[in-house]
């Protein structure tokens, strides 16, 4: 289990990160716009496939969110106190050492500029997490960019459905305005396919 760094430093790095507060309001802007804006427009929310849809991608975006607070709350993982290189390796001796946390580090220990410590099986410095990828927060920090990932393809379905529906309201400033651009590239692909079709 990962260890904490403590409900103190973890709110002092999220108001200290602005990278990690933008990617909470992301998230927050896409659930509220697929939520409430376009899945209500497409099926509406009172309805038996709006409500399962709308109760399906709140549960993508609890797990994305919970598992985005896991990886930036949890401690990376640093090199234990006990460590002791191989005595029997005197070049893995030389650049196994840490000049600026002056101790010795295992295998894929990387030292962090931003976090100022060495991390144990470092991936890298994530500026959304505020935090490093590393031996403890790997896990979550997959499944959090799996939970996105899959979120974004289910919000983008809601989106295209929304917007092929047959009847429209056009009251609605975004349809009228993507209506109007798919209309006028129509236009430019029968002028391009009227011009094709005289050579």
């Amino acid at each position: 289990m990962a260890r904490r760094r403590g409900a103190a430093a973890a709110v002092a790095a999220a108001a200290s990160s602005p990278a990690l507060v933008a990617a909470v309001s992301v998230m927050a802007l896409g659930y509220y716009s697929t939520v409430f804006v376009f899945l209500d427009h497409w099926l509406g929310l009172g309805t038996t496939a709006g409500a399962a849809h709308a109760a399906a991608f709140s549960l993508v975006v609890a797990a994305c969110f919970f598992s985005f607070l896991c990886a930036a709350a949890a401690d990376p993982g640093s090199v234990p106190t006990a460590f002791s290189p191989d005595a029997e390796d005197p070049q893995g001796l030389k650049s196994r050492y840490c000049d600026k946390c002056s101790m010795y580090k295992p295998a894929r220990t990387h030292h962090c500029k931003v976090c100022k410590r060495c991390v144990l099986k470092m991936d890298h410095h994530c500026v959304w997490i505020n935090n490093c990828v590393g031996y403890a927060n790997y896990k979550p920090f997959i499944i959090c960019v799996l939970n996105a990932t899959i979120g974004s393809l289910y919000s983008s379905v809601i989106f295209v459905c929304d917007l092929l529906r047959t009847e429209h309201d056009y009251g609605i400033l975004y349809v009228k305005i993507i209506h109007e651009k798919w209309n006028n590239l129509n236009l430019w692909k029968s002028f391009l396919a009227f011009g094709t079709h005289r050579i």
